[in-house]
């Protein structure tokens, strides 16, 4: 009897601690569930908002009216934008500066502003340049870039064909401007003695 209550004993021992075990293995695997499914979404989130964010920012770049390229420490290309593609129609990623990627004069004027490492945001002067058979001028910018440690540059090509042309008509207008005023300024010069010489002749006939 005393061997049949103690195992009656311990068979109820055993099983509060299994269903003990049981409770506290179902706490741990909800909470290690729930954590999961917590870091799953925060994740989740993550990547989503990191897909929104690359999607904007790559149509922000591919709707700029400026050619915006990113070369690494190898001049090769990293990234660019549709307006630098159409300069450069022959350039692809990965491409190298010393490749023919466009035009001559547009070679030309990449190779120029690619051979200098800047540290800080530098305007290289304005470049004339052949895009689809009609001649553009570009203002020339370059900025440092890191690219894993290596250090690249973004070069930035401002189309200023029309500020070139306003230039050029506002020159022009000044250049007219300054021919009319020399203009009135001789003829100026030239009636003032001529007034004088109508008068001393008024003078002379009376006289005679």
């Amino acid at each position: 009897d005393d061997m049949v209550r103690y195992q009656r004993q311990a068979n109820r021992t055993i099983l509060t601690w299994s269903v003990l075990a049981v409770l506290v293995g179902a706490l741990v695997a909800g909470g290690t569930i729930w954590q999961v499914q917590r870091h799953f979404s925060d994740m989740r989130r993550s990547m989503v908002e990191t897909r929104r964010e690359r999607t904007f920012t790559t149509q922000l770049l591919q709707g700029m009216v400026s050619a915006v390229a990113a070369f690494d420490e190898e001049d090769r290309i990293r990234s660019a934008n549709a307006a630098f593609f159409r300069i450069f129609p022959n350039a692809t990623i990965g491409a190298s500066v010393l490749e023919k990627l466009g035009p001559e004069d547009a070679m030309k004027m990449l190779e120029t502003v690619t051979a200098i490492r800047v540290t800080r945001e530098t305007y290289h002067g304005r470049s004339i340049a052949q895009v689809d058979d009609e001649e553009k001028a570009f203002d020339v910018y370059s900025s440092p870039l890191a690219i894993n440690g290596d250090r690249g540059q973004i070069v930035t090509l401002v189309d200023a064909t029309e500020a070139a042309a306003a230039e050029r008509t506002l020159r022009r207008s000044e250049s007219l401007a300054a021919v009319g005023q020399a203009t009135t300024q001789v003829a100026h010069e030239i009636r003032n003695p001529l007034g004088s010489i109508r008068l001393g002749v008024s003078m002379l006939r009376d006289s005679v």
